[in-house]
């Protein structure tokens, strides 16, 4: 029966003819013509009965690459087909998975080997995207590590201008840094040009503008990067009504570089149009460079639609067979009527695992996506220091004077009278107070970014954190009717929300003009705050190495002994480069006056007047006591304060304590190595600003009054300028 079999295969071209030894394509061994072969009806290509697997009995036999053109799932296992799925096998069925919102994945299509690249199994199931919704206390509660990772955020603003305030607000809510936030439908033209009122704090914006109504995309870039960063305006692409695309690339030492792109399709183009006259060129230019490439942006093009639609499963295609796998698995745009995935993060990574999803704080009528790959970058020591602040939680300005009403000055009024003691005891008693009422602890980033926004009140951050409750319980729901009075609901909140932080930014800053109406300085502060103009000069950083007298100093310790002995010696060498007078001093001298200067005492009323001139934007050196809270207590400390200013005018002698300054170098021009090219700027204990306004008084008073000073001296003196010559 066996040899009859054979002889019809034969005679069909199923085996080999007997008396030829041919390498076969399976095992690729050559093999004695005595054992039997069988060839692919597809292919026409032999195999060994064994290699096979199959017997003679099947007539129309196909070889295992036929068979996964045919049934693309045929070679996966399902090991892999958990991972793709998310699975949880084998405790759950096939029968409980829900996919309801999980576009269909081509799992053959990864493993396919693509010119030039290759993606191996392992390289695959070692990676993970965890993609989900998170709202903004879920996503905190992540505590990701900003130093080790790299993080990307993509949204559909539906125009930048009208929304770049909440798109601020929201990221001093996050408490992670964002490297790169892709935005989509900017809505900026080309005849609006560049302005500086969309920039958000510690980020550089640049944009591909459109020619119509919608569209538009651009970039923020975190400094921390944008040195690093040029624009590839070799990929950058603007069709009107059609598509705009902005590309970078971001050095990477040591790593490969990151190609990110940014993407609008309009509704109106075709997917066939934009794949042929855009994608398909983009994709082919990034598979030539061996570069980490990160795609994203609003697609139009709803991957849930995989298995429906030719044009959507053309799409996802083109996208996986250049290895650029979707991060988002979730809709991206949900109402009432749909759920769409249109927005999205590709990216060719196989390396690094990955933390995705959507955060459902909308800014507009879509969610945010963002794709943060975790260990990207070299773990190493924070660069930020730890800062300190004064908790005023339980604060309460009567609690805090009564406090201070309560300390007993009479032996202080009445024992030592060394000037250095009682300063000490004085600052012992008040900090003593302040602590217990506003201790210090650590910030945390939300209180630091909140300091940055303090249009932000308690009441507003509860508000957004029930709207993304009610978000949240409206994504779960199921019930029609429910889900129907839940996003109305969500509705109502989300735009009060908006209504309310505008409102509220308004009337801040209106305060803070009016409060300020008379000073220059801090006028120009508030414009360059609303205009997000940066207002911290690069010149305040701290350099890590300095060189001075040939000497390299490259720690903290070493830096600062450096200035030291530089600021310390510029006064010698000034004065000697002074250029010798033509006439002494004294001739431009008055005669003499025989009034002696006499220093009257300081009265407790004086002290509270001074105290209360402070000004409480100052900044303030070591040894002080907040502005704020000095003038709270200006009537409770007055008396024993002019008791020590008054001790130290009898002795001669200023305390030792409000000698001591913080010294910052401000970078002026050349290299910041050199220490000649800074300039100390010095930071005083507001407590010593007291004696200096107590004794500027009466040296003033003293100058006036014998008219001592020249007729010319116009410098430093109140009620004298040159036109009132």
């Amino acid at each position: 029966m066996a040899d009859e079999i054979y002889d019809r295969h034969r005679s069909r071209g199923l085996v080999r003819p007997l008396g030829y030894i041919i390498p076969l394509w399976s095992c690729k061994r050559f093999i004695p013509n005595h054992l039997k072969i069988i060839r692919c009806v597809k292919c026409e290509k032999y195999s060994h009965i064994k290699c096979s697997g199959t017997s003679l009995m099947q007539y129309n036999w196909h070889c295992t690459t036929c068979l996964l053109k045919i049934m693309p799932f045929g070679a996966v296992s399902d090991d892999i087909l958990k991972y793709f799925f998310k699975f949880d096998y084998p405790k759950r069925s096939f029968d409980n998975l829900n996919i309801e919102l999980m576009p269909s994945f081509n799992v053959q299509s990864l493993l396919e080997k693509i010119p030039g690249q290759s993606v191996t199994l392992d390289e695959l199931t070692n990676r993970e995207n965890t993609s989900q919704y998170y709202n903004l206390t879920e996503f905190n509660d992540l505590k990701l590590n900003q130093h080790s990772s790299f993080g990307f955020m993509h949204t559909n603003i539906a125009s930048l201008s009208a929304h770049h305030v909440e798109l601020a607000t929201l990221l001093s809510l996050i408490q992670y840094k964002f490297r790169i936030i892709g935005i989509s439908e900017t809505r900026i033209k080309e005849m609006h040009g560049i302005t500086s009122a969309i920039n958000i704090g510690d980020y550089d914006f640049i944009d591909v503008k459109t020619q119509t109504n919608a569209g538009g995309v651009g970039f923020y870039i975190h400094n921390s990067i944008s040195k690093d960063t040029k624009i590839r305006h070799d990929l950058c692409f603007q069709s009107a009504n059609q598509v705009e695309a902005i590309f970078i690339e971001i050095e990477q030492k040591g790593r490969k570089n990151i190609v990110c792109g940014c993407i609008y399709k309009h509704p109106e183009m075709s997917v066939d149009e934009f794949m042929q006259r855009f994608m398909l060129k983009t994709l082919n230019a990034l598979n030539k460079e061996n570069k980490f490439n990160i795609l994203m942006g609003d697609f139009n093009i709803n991957l849930l639609n995989y298995d429906s639609c030719e044009n959507t499963c053309d799409f996802y295609g083109n996208m996986i067979s250049s290895c650029l796998q979707p991060q988002v698995l979730q809709p991206t745009r949900v109402t009432l009527r749909s759920q769409t995935l249109i927005d999205n993060i590709f990216t060719n990574n196989t390396k690094y695992e990955s933390i995705s999803g959507n955060l459902t704080c909308q800014i507009s009528d879509h969610f945010l996506q963002f794709s943060i790959f975790a260990d990207y970058c070299q773990r190493e020591a924070k660069t930020n220091t730890v800062k300190f602040g004064r908790s005023y939680k339980h604060f309460r300005d009567d609690e805090f004077l009564e406090e201070l009403r309560k300390i007993d000055w009479s032996c202080f009024l009445n024992g030592d009278h060394n000037v250095d003691s009682l300063t000490n005891v004085l600052f012992d008693k008040i900090t003593d107070v302040i602590n217990v009422m506003a201790p210090i602890r650590r910030l945390t980033k939300k209180e630091l970014n909140l300091q940055k926004k303090p249009w932000i009140t308690k009441g507003l951050l509860i508000s957004m954190s029930k709207r993304d409750s009610i978000h949240k319980s409206y994504l779960n729901e199921r019930n029609a009717d429910r889900r129907v009075a839940l996003y109305a609901l969500y509705k109502k909140y989300r735009n009060l929300i908006v209504f309310l932080l505008r409102k509220s930014r308004l009337l801040h800053y209106r305060d803070f003009f009016h409060l300020n109406s008379s000073n220059i300085k801090k006028t120009w502060d508030g414009i360059k705050e609303i205009i997000q103009l940066s207002t911290k000069s690069k010149s305040c950083l701290a350099p890590s190495r300095v060189l001075l007298n040939g000497n390299i100093y490259d720690d903290p310790v070493g830096v600062a002994t450096a200035f030291n002995k530089y600021f310390s010696s510029v006064g010698k060498s000034l004065d000697s480069k002074i250029p010798q007078p033509k006439h002494n001093f004294k001739t431009y001298l008055k005669i003499a006056s025989n009034q002696s200067m006499f220093f009257s005492p300081v009265t407790p009323g004086e002290v509270a007047s001074i105290i209360n001139s402070l000004q409480t934007s100052k900044a303030q050196g070591p040894n002080s006591v907040p502005t704020r809270l000095l003038k709270i207590a200006q009537h409770a400390i007055s008396s024993p304060l002019a008791h020590i200013i008054n001790e130290s005018f009898k002795q001669g002698c200023f305390p030792s304590a409000l000698k001591i300054a913080k010294v910052t170098p401000i970078h002026k021009s050349g290299s910041a190595d050199s220490c000649n090219n800074y300039r100390p700027i010095s930071l005083l204990s507001n407590i010593s600003k007291v004696f200096e306004k107590a004794i500027h008084s009466r040296l003033t008073s003293y100058l006036n009054k014998y008219e001592l000073l020249h007729n010319c001296q116009f410098g430093f003196r109140k009620k004298h300028r040159q036109l009132t010559r």
